[in-house]
């Protein structure tokens, strides 16, 4: 079971009874650093289907209830086909071509149980994070190909809709790296920089989001920014004044967005019905939260620590209220 003194990283469901959850800082239990827990009860308990003693776990992807992607601390990618009951560590040789040095996988996402695209980086000589690679897959993760490469820049992460649309984003981490976002609509094949949002100026893009391969959002330390037109033209919301540390699309037009200010320990749950225009702060919460999950509008959890030393808390919204479940 999970111990109550740990870090929750992802988060993530697959029904209405049927969650996972990726975890670090476990080496009080039996020496273990990172682990995969699932609960078959909504939440109320966990159990663990993997543990590893050598690095933390970070994002976790199902794509249905078989089919699953997952990376730990050592930017490693794991994947499973039997519903999570066996994590299968990838053999990331695939990911070096002749001369190289080892990849450090970074964001991934997929579309399916086949299509699949990830982030990586080596380090380089350049200032700001490295080199940068973008990586497709149509088998599963069986094999990568190369799709894009950058030597003075890093993507964490990306995100792809099903219509060939997608972006991936870094920089920031320093002083001389401002924002940068990608955009592609075609699966990958071609990658052109996009403006970021000006009001991001100096600070890292942390996530895009989208409902469709035309409404999307940008969100920071700084703020929350939407686009209808594919990211030719990011537009403040009414909470980007606020840092953003977690977003859900829920439907064509329903989202959630956890935000807050840094100088603050209160999270404030906001829920948008008609994709970014308006927002309604739903609950505050305070304490270290930024891992949630939504089947839909009015199905979620939230997990974190509610306020230090409590440990590990989980929230569930149902019928529109927030009841402490752990």
């Amino acid at each position: 079971g999970l111990p109550d003194s740990m870090n929750v990283q992802d988060i993530c469901f697959t029904d209405t009874l049927t969650g996972w959850m990726t975890v670090w800082n476990l080496k009080k239990v039996k020496d273990y650093e990172g682990g995969i827990f699932k609960t078959t009860n909504g939440g109320l308990t966990w159990y663990a289907k993997y543990l590893s003693k050598g690095s933390r776990m970070g994002q976790i992807q199902f794509v249905d209830k078989q089919y699953a992607w997952t990376r730990d601390g050592s930017y490693n990618l794991l994947s499973t086909t039997n519903g999570g009951e066996t994590w299968v560590l990838s053999d990331t040789s695939i990911f070096l071509t002749e001369g190289e040095t080892k990849y450090s996988l970074h964001g991934f996402h997929f579309i399916n149980r086949n299509e699949g695209w990830i982030t990586a980086s080596r380090q380089c000589i350049y200032f700001c994070s490295g080199c940068a690679y973008i990586f497709h897959t149509t088998n599963g993760g069986a094999q990568w190909y190369l799709q894009y490469y950058t030597p003075t820049i890093g993507l964490p992460g990306l995100y792809m809709t099903t219509s060939g649309k997608g972006w991936a984003w870094g920089g920031g981490q320093f002083i001389d790296c401002g924002p940068f976002i990608l955009f592609t609509s075609n699966n990958g094949e071609t990658w052109v920089q996009q403006q970021p949002p000006p009001a991001a100026s100096s600070l890292n893009i942390s996530g895009v989001i989208a409902h469709n391969e035309n409404y999307a959002y940008s969100y920071s330390w700084m703020g929350l920014w939407r686009t209808t037109n594919s990211g030719q033209n990011w537009d403040t919301t009414s909470i980007y004044t606020m840092r953003v540390y977690a977003m859900n699309v829920v439907s064509d037009t329903g989202v959630f967005a956890l935000a807050g200010f840094t100088a603050y320990p209160t999270k404030n749950m906001f829920y948008s019905t008609n994709r970014g225009k308006e927002w309604k702060k739903q609950r505050e919460f305070n304490g270290g939260f930024s891992n949630m999950f939504f089947l839909d509008e009015s199905t979620g959890w939230l997990a974190g620590e509610e306020s230090y030393p409590t440990g590990f808390t989980v929230y569930r919204l149902r019928s529109n209220s927030w009841i402490k479940i752990r």
